[in-house]
């Protein structure tokens, strides 16, 4: 080129030449087209069914989920920002239509108050206000503009107008839900929501399974999973679960990648625990969130051992293997990159067999082994280098298989961020 340019441009001019060229360079990179606005979810959760959930009784509103003329206020934890916001309701567990009487969704203040001039109203289907979700399906809202900044807390009001069993629940959120009083009508927009004084709140998402954001140049995580991923003994209402603290290590580091976690407690990949097997929810829990590009799958084995006297370590195991096999097919399907955790050790749990830790070690060597896209190294994060089979007593939630706030960063720490480029 040099060779070329000084053909025409003799002398000094070559130097000229060479600055115009570089000029022109800039302006094209200036011109390029720039990362496509797409929504992505940035929020979600793994949603159940009232009737089977093992978990539900202990978290729902009165021992049920009957809603009668009031509002839930529910909070959940944002990771990727975004100036305009939809949601995503489901009634998919559902046994019959769910009538909504209006829904609200603002940046949370503290506890059940919302800041100030972000309440905003949610309409659905091109302007309404209301909406009845047919049975066994979702309903997204339409667009809200609402300036959403990344590891926001939201508030999503749900008022109900008469008598309203809601049956697709997430138990156990870690995550105190609101609830007004019986009667007190249509309080979606009010700063401070009343309280119901015999039971304010409820540890539970319902009806609510995903927030989505418009973003530039954005993707989405997903992690299934089971009550590790889900987060169970963390400090409720901080978001100290692993998730939570990798969507703000992705956060701090540049990329924009929403974090979605749709685990459930007491869900394995294909036995039927709680909201079903991972893979018979593989659909709607992963494909069906805008802008999945990365799938993570972790805990999948503490209920797998229940009831596999007769099974061998090793046939157990590979058929848990088989699972993984298909997810990572199912995943591949679409475009989607699968990743896994290697299963951390619960010796010392009332749950823990010689069995668990024979098939952990092969489920493990599978995910070490390349049997996927990648893997993040739970296993070695939290293992007491003393008795590998046990957990390290300062991650230690208590009952030796779930962690603490301190295991839980720890698991969020083990990511690679190389796999999110």
């Amino acid at each position: 080129m040099i060779n070329i340019l000084a053909d025409f441009f003799p002398g000094r001019c070559l130097t000229l030449a060479a600055v115009w060229l570089l000029s022109l360079a800039a302006a094209s990179a200036q011109t390029a087209d720039p990362a496509p606005v797409t929504w992505v979810s940035t929020w979600g959760t793994g949603m159940s069914s009232a009737a089977s959930d093992q978990f539900f009784a202990a978290s729902a509103y009165k021992g049920n989920n009957v809603f009668n003329d009031q509002v839930i206020r529910q909070t959940v934890h944002a990771s990727l920002g975004g100036a305009v916001v939809r949601l995503r309701l489901s009634n998919e567990l559902g046994t019959a239509p769910l009538a909504v009487g209006a829904v609200h969704v603002a940046l949370t203040d503290s506890g059940a108050n919302i800041v100030p001039g972000t309440d905003r109203t949610v309409t659905f289907r091109g302007g309404s206000t209301t909406v009845t979700i047919p049975t066994g399906t979702p309903e997204i809202s339409d667009a809200i503009s609402l300036d959403v900044p990344a590891n926001a807390n939201l508030s999503i009001s749900v008022y109900f107008p008469t008598a309203t069993p809601v049956t697709t629940v997430h138990p156990r959120a870690m995550q105190a839900t609101y609830v007004s009083p019986a009667g007190s009508g249509d309080v979606t927009a009010e700063a401070a929501l009343p309280l119901d004084p015999v039971q304010p709140s409820i540890d539970q998402w319902s009806l609510l399974s995903g927030v989505e954001v418009k973003a530039a140049g954005a993707r989405t995580f997903v992690a299934l999973g089971s009550s590790i991923t889900d987060g169970l003994l963390s400090t409720p209402d901080a978001n100290r679960r692993w998730t939570d603290y990798l969507a703000a290590r992705l956060a701090r580091k540049g990329l924009p990648v929403g974090v979605v976690n749709a685990s459930i407690i007491a869900n394995p990949i294909l036995r039927a625990g709680n909201g079903g097997p991972a893979l018979a929810r593989f659909d709607r829990d992963v494909l069906a969130r805008p802008g999945a590009a990365y799938v993570f799958i972790n805990d999948i084995l503490g209920v797998e051992i229940q009831g596999t006297a007769t099974n061998s370590d090793a046939d157990y195991a590979n058929a848990v293997i088989g699972g993984l096999r298909q997810y990572r097919t199912r995943a591949h399907s679409q475009g989607i990159k699968a990743y896994a955790g290697t299963i951390i050790p619960l010796g010392g749990a009332s749950n823990y067999t010689p069995s668990y830790e024979a098939r952990r070690q092969i489920i493990n060597a599978f995910i070490r082994g390349g049997g996927l896209d990648g893997y993040a190294d739970f296993d070695a994060a939290v293992r007491d280098p003393a008795d590998p089979t046990r957990i390290l007593a300062a991650y230690d939630g208590g009952d030796h298989h779930h962690l603490n706030d301190a295991g839980y960063k720890v698991l969020a720490r083990s990511f690679d961020l190389t796999l999110f480029q």
